[in-house]
């Protein structure tokens, strides 16, 4: 009994592919780059000491509850007018919201910001159906690596982002 050799991967689209890779980096990194800073941002607003961790955790959970929120309407949504135009969309929405994260200087304000940045962001989902479209057997298990990879770049820029430009006044001495 002879076996066929495999299919020879069929390339993936590089353009495609980069732009998807720039997507979840960036979509990462905005979940994450707040980390480093959360518990100097919940001592500035006057919460006691002792409470510090709960306040923090709750900011920082809120991106994800928003996304958990919204997911399944951002992906309907994509077939109907187009993946392009919701990862387009869903990437303007969360800069505008994670300026407004910037500006806030109250507790629920940051959570309100943090919490829509994640209901406005619905690229993770978008970007994996997008994934599946743009591939065939032969290189589908590439393509979503490029996910996973991009995740994870971005869940390291984020925290060093976000690091660097905490507490500025201290750096500038």
């Amino acid at each position: 009994m002879c076996q066929s050799p495999p299919a020879r991967p069929t390339p993936l689209p590089r353009r495609k592919a980069a732009i998807l890779a720039l997507v979840c980096v960036s979509n990462a990194t905005s979940l994450t780059v707040i980390f480093p800073f959360l518990t100097f941002f919940v001592r500035f607003i006057g919460v006691s000491e002792h409470r510090v961790g709960f306040y923090a955790g709750a900011l920082g959970s809120a991106f994800s509850l928003g996304s958990f929120c919204s997911s399944t309407a951002w992906g309907r949504l994509s077939d109907r007018v187009g993946r392009k135009p919701v990862m387009a969309t869903g990437l303007f929405l969360t800069t505008g919201c994670s300026l407004w994260f910037g500006f806030t200087t109250s507790f629920v304000g940051g959570c309100c910001a943090r919490f829509l940045t994640g209901l406005v962001n619905g690229v993770v989902g978008v970007a994996k159906t997008y994934v599946q479209e743009m591939t065939d057997s032969t290189n589908r298990a590439a393509g979503f690596s490029i996910i996973s990879g991009a995740w994870g770049v971005g869940n390291v820029l984020g925290p060093l982002v976000g690091g660097y430009l905490s507490q500025p006044c201290d750096h500038a001495r």
